[in-house]
């Protein structure tokens, strides 16, 4: 996994337009216990939100983001960015549309296969509903 899927966990976390305590919390346990994010710097980690933080001030649209991440990831990566920014979108307990629609566009945009949604989704929904 590189750093791709940390900027896809953020995307995922600002996508209701403000990070929660619990996707922030979320997000550093993952990095902690994932090992390849572990392998990853706190300079990576501030350096990875900067720059998604620049680029959504910038006014480069999300899905625009979503595809030039996706160009670096493997379809096994895809599914894994997928399945944890589901995970950081239902953190709070609280998967509101803005989220639903961030979800979609990364299915879309990503091509994501319909087994693998209706796994990560059937999962989520046992977990947070």
């Amino acid at each position: 996994m590189n750093i791709n899927c940390l900027k896809i966990m953020i995307l995922a976390a600002v996508s209701d337009g403000e990070i929660q305590d619990e996707e922030l919390h979320l997000i550093q346990m993952l990095r902690s216990n994932i090992p390849s994010l572990k392998a990853l710097s706190e300079a990576d980690f501030n350096g990875a939100v900067a720059e998604i933080y620049n680029a959504l001030s910038s006014g480069i649209a999300v899905d625009l983001l979503v595809q030039n991440l996706g160009k670096e990831l493997s379809s096994e990566e895809k599914n894994r960015g997928y399945a944890l920014a589901m995970e950081v979108c239902r953190a709070n307990f609280d998967y509101i549309p803005v989220e639903q629609e961030f979800i979609n566009e990364l299915e879309v945009l990503w091509g994501i296969e319909s087994s693998i949604v209706e796994a990560i989704t059937l999962s989520s929904d046992l977990r947070y509903n």
